[in-house]
């Protein structure tokens, strides 16, 4: 027999809901975690930081 005889079609919609959820949750704190903004300006002046890096040795960081 199945495992799933017996389960009704609201139980399988609550598991894929479930399902769902989870993976958009594990995506979201994944990229939460990876993504490194702060990394891309300049805190004094705004500056994206490829920009700081072919200006002159005197920028205030």
């Amino acid at each position: 027999m199945s495992a799933l005889t017996g389960t009704g079609p609201i139980e399988v919609i609550i598991v894929l809901i479930g399902a769902v959820i989870s993976a958009l949750l594990v995506g979201f704190l994944a990229g939460l975690l990876s993504f490194k903004v702060k990394d891309r300006w300049c805190p004094h002046c705004g500056t994206t930081t490829s920009e700081l890096a072919r200006q002159q040795p005197g920028h205030a960081r």
